[in-house]
């Protein structure tokens, strides 16, 4: 009987992976588009003076996130539909799954832009500022840095790149009022928008525990777009 069951599980076993092979060959241009714009991301960090390692695993989280984000929404619609069209619990285990790992995909590539293209923009940033690259730990001054910090028109604030001495490499696409702005930063929040303490604490609280979304700061709070629109637009695309 022995042999019996370590068959059984070894057939399992093939089985499970020749699923994940069959994914992987249906959706290999997702994960490899996802990927790619993260390493772009990350080779232009170094480019200004960032740590190639830190910008990959930051920008990798974040389009695991959107991936999970957008493989949650798909499989509560999922469900929905097949509760409602009297589906079997085996029918709606193998379609929630289904929908799970598709939108997955779809949302990893769409994080991989968004994480990749917030990282370049944070680096184009930081250059419009120092006139600075790096290569091979030697820097090269491309033009002298005249310290720009950004366009005022009004009440708006436009392409307002971060101190030079500031350890965060990045800046403000555009600025309204004191607190509303879009941000791009090499770190953890890369895109992202600042919202004031007043809005945040109006929120529900299960949406506040949500630190993955939002981070409290000083003055205001961090809206992480990154994972989220990731998320959202790749499970639009997958539907």
């Amino acid at each position: 009987m022995k042999p019996e069951c370590e068959k059984s599980r070894w057939e399992k076993f093939k089985d499970g992976c020749k699923k994940v092979g069959e994914w992987c060959k249906e959706h290999w241009k997702e994960l490899v588009i996802g990927a790619i714009c993260i390493v772009i991301g990350a080779v232009l960090t170094v480019l200004t003076g960032g740590s190639f390692l830190a910008a990959l695993g930051i920008e990798f989280k974040a389009a695991a996130m959107a991936g999970f984000i957008s493989g949650g929404i798909s499989v509560m619609s999922s469900l929905i539909v097949s509760i409602f069209s009297g589906d079997s619990f085996k029918t709606i285990l193998e379609k929630v799954l289904r929908s799970f790992v598709d939108g997955f995909a779809s949302g990893f590539m769409w994080g991989g832009i968004f994480a990749g293209g917030a990282q370049t923009i944070s680096a184009i940033l930081k250059f419009s500022r120092s006139g600075t690259l790096i290569f091979g730990g030697e820097q090269l001054q491309l033009f002298k840095p005249n310290n720009f910090s950004g366009k005022t028109l009004g009440k708006i604030k436009i392409w307002s790149p971060n101190g030079l001495n500031n350890p965060n490499s990045g800046g403000t696409l555009f600025k309204i009022g004191k607190t509303f702005r879009l941000d791009f930063e090499a770190g953890k929040q890369l895109f992202h928008m600042h919202i004031t303490y007043n809005l945040y604490n109006s929120m529900p609280n299960f949406m506040k525990s949500m630190k993955w979304i939002f981070d409290p700061a000083k003055r205001d709070v961090h809206v992480r777009l990154t994972s989220i629109l990731g998320g959202v637009i790749g499970v639009t695309q997958k539907e």
